[in-house]
């Protein structure tokens, strides 16, 4: 069932991740704590490449490029490394 609203806030709380709990320290750690910059990643990182025109894809052929552009939007490294392992 649906967890209700009090049983999900004495979960959290118990946690240790109530909202506004830890965010201080992870700000000041320079983390990033909003969704921003991953909903920013996903449209340069995967928007950028899936949705050009004229692209089809199906789930399988879909799944392969994102996990392929992810690693090679990365670090200069990881495309050398992910290659180097496969």
């Amino acid at each position: 069932g649906v967890m209700k609203r009090d049983q999900l806030w004495s979960f959290l709380t118990i946690e240790g991740n109530a909202p506004g709990r830890c965010c201080n320290s992870r700000v000041a750690k320079g983390w990033q704590i909003g969704s921003g910059p991953v909903e920013s990643a996903c449209k340069t990182v995967i928007g950028e490449r899936m949705k050009g025109g004229g692209m089809r894809w199906g789930p399988g052929g879909a799944d392969a490029m994102s996990h392929l552009r992810a690693v090679f939007c990365s670090a200069d490294d990881q495309w050398a490394a992910f290659w180097s392992m496969n």
